[in-house]
């Protein structure tokens, strides 16, 4: 929020894109986020024939619901603890989705899904969603977790299970062109995603709603009315 920022040579000859007439201003603002997403879903080698779980129903969760229908993928499903994220995910596209504050993914979801996108930086999130990942899947840790914590498994079940533990670290220019592409065809919709607006002025009554989930995602500032 800086008046001036002072940028790298390399990425502005790398990776600055040119935003079409056609893009609002705040669909722009989802092209990093699912730039991420576009890299994640690389990474992890996921296909169309997969099964989806996307575990955090923030920005990039939906971003990955609406991702997975954009390749052709059937069967894709959301968790969650907050309702209004659950709902949207329903928007999104997801066919099933669990209310993780009721219910624990062992029980509803047990080994259910080719590939699990943890958003939540969390161990004890990282390891609750691993009982979701079908034998021979992949559990994508989208988000770092603190230095300090650490992840307990079973080497013994990963091993004849087959699942790998993918992480996935921000993204490149081509998952920026990539996602800049999906948003300016329409392949993946944004719009409906921001959920707020404040001018610069209201900045802390912005951030204040952005940490709290319950009816909110998208918080966005605003400039010059």
């Amino acid at each position: 929020m800086a008046e001036f920022v002072r940028i790298p040579a390399d990425n502005l000859a790398r990776d600055t894109l040119s935003v079409p007439p056609a893009i609002s201003d705040e669909e722009a603002t989802f092209v990093e986020p699912l730039a991420t997403v576009v890299k994640a879903f690389a990474r992890g080698g996921f296909t169309a024939v997969q099964s989806l779980l996307a575990v955090g129903l923030g920005t990039t969760g939906q971003l990955a619901v609406r991702l997975a229908k954009s390749v052709g993928a059937s069967r894709v499903a959301g968790a969650d603890r907050v309702a209004s994220r659950l709902d949207l995910a329903r928007g999104s596209g997801a066919s099933e989705t669990f209310d993780v504050s009721r219910d624990r993914l062992a029980d509803v979801a047990a080994g259910s899904f080719d590939f699990v996108f943890v958003g939540p930086g969390k161990a004890e999130v990282i390891e609750s969603a691993l009982a979701a990942v079908a034998p021979g899947g992949t559990l994508l840790a989208f988000t770092m977790a603190a230095p300090e914590e650490r992840l307990t498994v079973s080497p013994h079940d990963l091993y004849f299970r087959e699942v790998r533990i993918v992480p996935s670290y921000s993204a490149g220019p081509d998952d920026m062109r990539e996602a800049l592409a999906l948003i300016a065809s329409g392949r993946v919709a944004v719009s409906d995603l921001v959920t707020h607006r404040f001018p610069i002025e209201r900045a802390p009554e912005a951030f204040a709603r952005a940490a709290q989930p319950e009816g909110s995602l998208k918080v966005l500032l605003t400039f010059g009315g």
